[in-house]
């Protein structure tokens, strides 16, 4: 299940650069990967507290990349 986790918060990529900058000012991309990506963290952890099993999601490497 870490492994998976993982990845989901992979999947947004990395924290926001210039390019980000650019998207949110022509409001193609309002949130940076980093604000999507503290949001779906936050539903995850909560349905799986839920369920008592956070302990399920336990990461190696805390930060993007994520492992």
């Amino acid at each position: 299940m870490s492994h998976w986790f993982a990845q989901g918060l992979n999947f947004f990529g990395p924290p926001p650069g210039k390019t980000q900058e650019k998207l949110a000012r022509l409001g193609i991309k309002p949130k940076d990967n980093d604000t999507l990506r503290a949001e779906f963290r936050a539903e995850v952890v909560e349905l799986l507290e839920s369920i008592d099993a956070s302990d399920l999601i336990a990461l190696e490497n805390d930060q993007y990349p994520y492992r």
